[in-house]
């Protein structure tokens, strides 16, 4: 029986896999649903997705990501859980109008109004607890060719093609802040805290992704035709990796990290520090990793 129950949640999956890339958002959540103990990285994906379908794009951000394609995704949307909104709705609702209800009289009645306040001291707190830890803090569009945030009603978009990156992981704990600056000065800066775990994860993965695929042709290009580019205090040409400790051909770097400290890269056993500038304070560095891979296969 396991068999053919087997074959039926697969035909199943793949039937709802090809709804929801038409834009069907029920098999968006059925998928995500169905897939959130396997692939909680996958599932949250598609829950994003019907919730992104669903949503009304507001006008200002509409208008500062009109240049920059078709809008994807938005990432930041609350993780609350059926639990959580049970938990709302069913306790923490009702209390409050009930003391709500409950002040109002004392204070018709001529009772001391800091006591009935008073009474709401505690179920107040309880939710703005339960917001500050369940709710996200913070919510990114996600276009084509860019993103818009928005702060105070003031949205701002930025085109992956002319962004400067720094990122800062940390080693321990698992924690990042990415830095995103545009030629005329404008920032944006996002932390593993700005919005639930398993997004925040996706929106440092996308942006990684995306800036590295506008800016690596055009390092590719440059470098094989003689050019040079620079990234910190190292230098990127067709001969190598050049910094302070001299030059290493592209075929000799086995791997190169840039993820905290020095850029370090590895010639055979052994690891080497190859810069002195910390990895943080080199803009876009992870195209620097993409360029390694691509000038070594």
């Amino acid at each position: 029986m396991g068999g053919p129950m087997a074959v039926l949640d697969e035909a199943r999956l793949s039937g709802w896999r090809t709804a929801a890339a038409g834009g069907d958002v029920r098999a968006m959540r059925r998928l995500a649903g169905a897939l959130r103990r396997a692939d909680p990285w996958e599932a949250e994906r598609w829950r994003l997705a019907a919730l992104t379908a669903k949503a009304t794009v507001p006008v200002e951000v509409a208008e500062a990501g009109a240049r920059l394609g078709a809008h994807r995704v938005t990432v930041g949307w609350s993780g609350l859980t059926w639990l959580h909104r049970l938990l709302y709705g069913v306790v923490v609702g009702p209390l409050v109008f009930v003391l709500a209800w409950s002040a109002v009289a004392d204070y018709a009645a001529g009772r001391p109004v800091l006591a009935a306040l008073g009474r709401l001291t505690f179920p107040a707190l309880c939710c703005v607890i339960a917001v500050a830890v369940f709710a996200s803090r913070r919510r990114v569009w996600c276009y084509q060719r860019g993103f818009v945030v928005r702060r105070r009603r003031v949205a701002t978009g930025f085109s992956f093609a002319e962004v400067s990156v720094r990122r800062n992981i940390a080693r321990w704990p698992s924690a990042w802040r990415y830095t995103v600056s545009r030629p005329d000065g404008a920032q944006a800066t996002f932390t593993h805290r700005d919005m639930p775990a398993i997004q925040a994860w996706m929106l440092a993965a996308t942006l990684e992704r995306a800036v590295t695929a506008e800016w690596l042709p055009g390092a590719l290009a440059t470098v094989r035709a003689g050019g040079r580019l620079r990234f910190g205090d190292l230098v990127a040409d067709a001969v190598g990796l050049t910094g302070p400790y001299g030059t290493a051909p592209w075929r000799s770097i086995q791997d190169l990290d840039a993820t905290w400290g020095p850029v370090r890269i590895r010639r055979g056993p052994k690891w080497s520090e190859w810069s002195f500038t910390p990895a943080v304070e080199i803009p876009n560095v992870f195209v620097l990793e993409a360029l390694r891979s691509a000038l070594t296969r």
